[in-house]
């Protein structure tokens, strides 16, 4: 391999590090400041953190196996295709989970009790 080769596989390597870091950052603020507010958008966000991250791991790893259990590279990139098809659709799955979360944390009512001591304008 290259050194283009390698300084892809390291920036490659990056993205994925710093997607799942984002991934575990919006299921804390679920779990600790979005809960407090509205206990269904925390939940929808949670679920949208974790599947998520799961595709994020789950997309270098599909990738591995597939180059490596293939017998040719048509077989490697039919499989590749279908695999990262499945994971985008889990994605997508959880960016429509975020965003109900989203909606819900913005709709709900501004009298429903906040679990601080806050006054409800906040």
């Amino acid at each position: 391999m290259g050194l283009l080769g390698q300084v892809s596989t390291l920036v490659n390597g990056l993205v994925y590090v710093l997607w799942l870091v984002l991934d575990l950052a919006l299921l804390v603020i679920a779990l600790t400041v979005v809960r407090k507010r509205c206990a269904e958008a925390s939940l929808a966000m949670c679920v949208s953190s974790i599947v998520s991250a799961f595709c994020t791991i789950g997309s270098p790893v599909w990738g591995l196996m597939a180059a490596r259990r293939a017998f040719t590279t048509a077989d490697a990139v039919s499989v590749l295709m279908a695999g990262q098809l499945v994971l985008s659709l889990f994605r997508m799955l959880a960016w429509g989970m975020l965003l109900y979360g989203i909606v819900r944390l913005a709709t709900r009512e501004p009298n429903a009790p906040q679990g601080s001591g806050l006054p409800s304008s906040w």
